[in-house]
């Protein structure tokens, strides 16, 4: 993790308040008028206010907030979270609730102090203050403010959230001769009122941000105002990854030992790609993940001599410990710096707060073999890049996580840096190779074998789910998928292959006894032809539809199932095969009858990471031909 400062919810339970009368800036919030809101909105903030006054290296938050719960789910926003570091004080926290005319009040007495993230050893807490008394129809309210001591002097006003607010403000005082630069994300600027020193934006009628069926994440889409404070307030993406070159480069450090475990591992001339993947497992597989983030060690790595004696370090040290035993190893390499979730760094604002999450870039020389690599790019001034994350103990090397693929990173360089574009792999590189050798008894019971092969990305998904549990429990987990797709199908005798060899094909096989699977009607006899599998998605509401459509990303999936058929069954039809194209995906599927089988065969292949909004009436013809065609069957008769 680069940096935990983002605030965990946690409920706890305060003592018993006091009666208290509640300021005027709430009983005027309170006596607002709230439109008519869809009957699923559970709250509306009232009104938001926030304060910053910058001074030297410190910013003073003063923080308001006046919200209404309209239904029993919108008791979450009866929470204060304030996270504070060792440079942080917090003074003034209060908070209120009305309901059905009777004012309550509790404060910085009755809060809880906790640490904010469980894997983490920092110095980051959270005061947790829970406003007591909140039900549908309540007013709660709260307030405080904070003074800290940034690294950066950068604020981000987040004013748009998962439910509407009808007022948002905010009010930035600075020194004299100070200056601000601002970016707005997503939505088109809105105009700052200045008077000497002071700058404010008013915002009126925020919309929520609806929860649609695979929306992007609301860090990703909510509106917010970025800004950086300074007699120079501009900055490049270039001085980004300078600033955390000069951070980061000395903590690259070298010993003996660790020299020594490359020779072990790796042959100096052995091909380069052979040597980075020998040194990525072993920084994958031998180095714990444990975070220890103190002050500045939010953003700086610790020595790589010390992660390699300790064997335990974030996603930073498990970067700067590679980036050493690669150096011993005659390979270059760089830092990138990455968030985990898609689309939340702004390209219109440099800066080092988005980032949460490091990667590493290796240099590979012009005649090295790319074979098995899907992590590449052509870098204009350094050549081939390939792209690495050592933290994710089940992707290999030569493949993103699938959630930093086509993402953001800033490269960072000794003189400098970019912004890019991280590679996508091509959806045949995240196969799913499904086969059946199937029988049908006579009393319509289908039973035998299924083979499941996957590759990349859903191998590496697959692996994520299946290594943390016990064996016992991973044969459920197939089990139970596999008994989703056909009602009374039993799953057993499942084995799984080359589980903890990344670099190698996941391999599933299990057995399955499905009972009546064949459907009489009168003299007719129904088999469906697609056994397992389901590729055709609930439809999407497009007509109200707001975000882009999130796709579980490129792949190529295809099926065989062959299906022996008892000597009485007469074929008498088969369901016409299926052809879908358009931007986003393609599939085809065919039935046939061939020497006493039902044979199935379909290819389904989605080359997309989202689908805009305005295309999902194209997504949703799609998914509609790929459901009907699943659930065609062919239809027999009985021989007499």
């Amino acid at each position: 993790m680069i940096s935990s400062r983002w605030a965990a919810a946690v409920v706890f339970v305060v003592a018993a308040p006091l009666a208290y009368a509640a300021p005027e800036w709430i009983t005027a919030a309170a006596r607002k008028a709230v439109p008519q809101y869809p009957a699923n909105t559970r709250a509306v903030i009232l009104y938001d206010s926030t304060e910053l006054t910058i001074g030297g290296d410190t910013i003073v938050t003063h923080r308001r907030r006046v919200a209404r719960i309209l239904t029993a789910a919108g008791s979450d926003l009866a929470e204060v979270q304030v996270a504070l570091d060792r440079d942080s004080t917090l003074r003034n926290l209060r908070a209120w609730s009305i309901t059905n005319g009777v004012e309550k009040e509790v404060g910085e007495r009755d809060a809880i102090e906790t640490a904010a993230f469980g894997d983490v050893y920092d110095d980051l807490r959270m005061k947790i203050l829970r406003i007591p008394g909140a039900q549908a129809g309540s007013i709660v309210a709260y307030e405080y403010e904070e003074s800290g001591h940034p690294s950066a002097m950068e604020a981000t006003w987040r004013f748009q959230s998962d439910v509407p607010v009808i007022e948002a403000k905010l009010a930035v005082t600075l020194p004299e001769g100070w200056l601000y630069e601002s970016a707005w994300f997503p939505r088109e600027p809105a105009a700052a009122s200045l008077v000497t020193g002071r700058a404010t934006w008013t915002l009126h009628d925020v919309p929520a941000i609806e929860d649609e069926p695979r929306r992007p994440s609301l860090s990703a889409i909510a509106g917010r105002l970025s800004l950086r404070f300074g007699l120079n307030a501009r900055r490049t993406w270039s001085g980004v990854a300078q600033w955390y070159s000069g951070l980061a480069a000395q903590r690259c450090t070298s010993s003996p030992q660790l020299e020594a475990k490359v020779r072990e591992l790796v042959a100096r001339d052995a091909p380069v790609l052979d040597r980075v993947r020998a040194l990525g497992r072993f920084v994958q597989q031998q180095v714990r993940y444990v975070a220890v983030e103190i002050g500045i060690g939010g953003y700086q790595p610790h020595l790589a001599t010390d992660v390699f004696k300790n064997r335990y370090g974030d996603c930073k040290d498990k970067v700067t410990l590679l980036r050493s035993m690669l150096r011993a190893a005659g390979v270059e390499s760089y830092y990138v710096l990455v968030n985990a979730t898609p689309g939340v760094v702004d390209p219109e604002f440099p800066s080092a707060s988005p980032f949460n999450h490091a990667i590493i870039a290796l240099r590979l020389p012009p005649d090295a073999s790319l074979s098995d690599v899907h992590s590449s790019l052509r870098h204009a001034r350094l050549g081939t890049l390939v792209f690495f994350d050592p933290t994710s103990d089940v992707t290999p090397v030569g493949l993103l996580p699938q959630y930093l693929q086509q993402s953001r990173g800033l490269l960072v360089t000794a003189d400098g840096g970019d912004l890019i574009e991280l590679p996508a792999a091509s959806p045949a590189t995240n196969q799913l190779r499904r086969r059946a050798m199937l029988r049908l008894d006579e009393k319509g019971t289908l039973s035998g074998e299924v083979e499941e092969i996957r590759s990349g990305s859903i191998a590496a998904e697959m692996r994520a789910a299946l290594r943390p549990l016990t064996a016992s429990d991973r044969i459920g987990v197939i089990e139970s998928a596999a008994a989703s797709h056909v009602a009374g199908l039993n799953a057993r005798n499942v084995r799984i292959d080359h589980l903890d060899e990344i670099g190698t094909d996941l391999l599933v096989r299990y057995e399955i006894t499905a009972s009546g699977y064949a459907t009489r009607t009168a003299d007719l006899v129904l088999v469906r032809s697609r056994v397992l599998g389901h590729k055709g998605e609930p439809i999407v509401d497009a007509s109200h539809r707001k975000y882009a459509y999130v796709t579980d990303g490129p792949s190529l999936q295809t099926d065989e199932f062959e299906i022996a058929l008892p000597n009485s069954l007469q074929l008498d039809e088969l369901p016409p095969s299926a052809s879908v194209s358009n931007d986003f995906l393609t599939y085809s599927s065919s039935t046939r009858a061939i020497e006493g089988k039902l044979v199935f065969r379909r290819q389904y292949e989605m080359r997309v990471f989202s689908v805009a909004a305005s295309m999902l009436l194209d997504l949703n013809r799609a998914f509609s031909k790929i459901d009907a065609d699943e659930r065609g069957s062919a239809v027999f008769i009985e021989k007499p």
